[in-house]
């Protein structure tokens, strides 16, 4: 749902209009939308991506959703505590409203650009000179609170413009028209239908402790996601990141316009799954995502194996988007929980399938292991609770267990552990 909201009076934001996404779980009322601001906005509690984290909004002196009555719990409760959050940004942001007229002036010259608002009206260059100019008015303090965040938007922003028109599969970025039931597998659709959840629990499968696959996405799907990577990558001209610190390989979603996409995929789809198996580690809270795709490839450009380690979630989904045809080896292994003595204890080895997701709480030790032979990607997802992270005992989950059991071998990670020099002549 896209909306726009006014900046509070008396404040910095105030005579501005912004553009906010709202993605509503099919638990609402009883579970809150996520709230996106869909521009790029100056304020200290608001994410670089724009995610307004629900621990802030819905956990707050501005809404406690779990305590209003439920005649209260609607869109325009909802978009009120937004503003009042931009009532109150931390003092030392902007010490007088100078500097932040100054961003909205050049914000205002450039048309509000924005993702998902009037994309098609601008010029791909004009968020990079906007930016440009700002850096001559701001004070280096200031600019280091924001310019990161300005132009991370402006290189995302400008290839996804310049890609609207190269699109290879547009129903995939077409969010009102939502996820296409041909897309999943038709057990999963079945199962996700089940008010009782009973046939959810059936397509289940306990790979090992805590960790479990299902029949999820379509071969129709698979394809077509492929090809759409496929045709990105293939663009010289535009900008891409990669997935993460470990992958080199592979295409961050979120990034190239299907963000909203998966936004409904985890909200809609995943987070009923993540809510039945993982109640107690954040599975029911689940607000925001990093979402990609990761290649492994023998023979060309791609990755062979993946270390030993965690994810930056609290429950992360891996669904495996090439024919078993296409590669052998590259197993994804499991191994014990971070902060438990197991940490370090092999558990299971997975044969990946097409179009069968794994789902594992973030703090679970995996990784893959060689391919040896063709190419294989895989669509991860790592969903995050920012209930779950600003709670007391958060910090606890990422602590090593002081007596941890004798590692084997297959666990031991060279870039995360420090003896890992004492276990290579192995």
């Amino acid at each position: 749902l896209a909306c726009y909201i006014c900046g509070p009076e008396d404040s910095p934001f105030q005579h501005y209009m912004y553009p906010i996404n709202l993605t509503i779980p099919p638990t609402f009322p009883n579970h809150p939308p996520q709230i996106r601001f869909a521009c790029v906005i100056t304020h200290s509690q608001i994410s670089d991506t724009g995610l307004v984290p629900s621990n802030l909004l819905y956990n707050s002196d501005n809404l406690n959703w779990d305590g209003l009555p439920a005649k209260s719990k609607n869109i325009r409760t909802v978009l009120r505590a937004v503003v009042g959050i931009l009532q109150k940004p931390l003092v030392e942001q902007f010490p007088d409203h100078t500097d932040v007229e100054i961003y909205h002036d050049f914000m205002h010259e450039a048309k509000g650009i924005c993702i998902h608002q009037h994309t098609d009206q601008h010029s791909p260059d004009t968020i990079a000179s906007v930016v440009s100019k700002l850096r001559e008015h701001f004070p280096e303090d200031v600019q280091k609170r924001w310019h990161g965040a300005a132009a991370y938007f402006s290189r995302v922003i400008n290839a996804q413009l310049a890609y609207v028109s190269l699109r290879k599969n547009p129903a995939l970025f077409n969010a009102n028209g939502g996820w296409q039931p041909t897309w999943f597998h038709p057990d999963f659709v079945r199962a996700l239908a089940d008010p009782t959840a009973k046939l959810m629990r059936d397509i289940l499968v306990k790979e090992a402790e805590g960790v479990f696959s299902f029949p999820f996405l379509s071969p129709v799907y698979c394809q077509i996601l492929l090809e759409e990577v496929d045709n990105f990558e293939a663009q010289p001209h535009l900008w891409k990141s990669r997935p993460n610190s470990m992958n080199n390989y592979g295409l961050i979603l979120n990034e190239i316009g299907l963000e909203t996409m998966m936004d409904q995929l985890m909200y809609q789809y995943v987070q009923p799954v993540a809510a039945l198996l993982y109640p107690a580690d954040g599975g029911e809270t689940l607000d925001s995502h990093h979402t990609f795709v990761v290649q492994y490839n023998y023979t060309k450009s791609g990755d062979l194996d993946l270390d030993m380690h965690t994810d930056d979630s609290e429950v992360t989904l891996n669904v495996c988007l090439t024919m078993e045809h296409h590669f052998c080896g590259g197993t994804l292994d499991f191994c014990g929980y971070l902060g438990k003595e197991n940490h370090r204890k092999h558990q299971l080895e997975f044969q990946h399938r097409q179009g069968r997701a794994v789902i594992h709480l973030g703090n679970h030790r995996h990784g893959a292991q060689k391919i040896t032979w063709g190419h294989r990607s895989n669509l991860i997802m790592w969903m995050r609770s920012s209930k779950m992270r600003s709670s007391e005992n958060y910090q606890l989950r990422l602590q090593r267990h002081p007596h941890e059991a004798n590692p084997d071998l297959i666990c031991v990670s060279r870039t995360h552990d420090q003896d890992f020099k004492q276990f290579i002549h192995h």
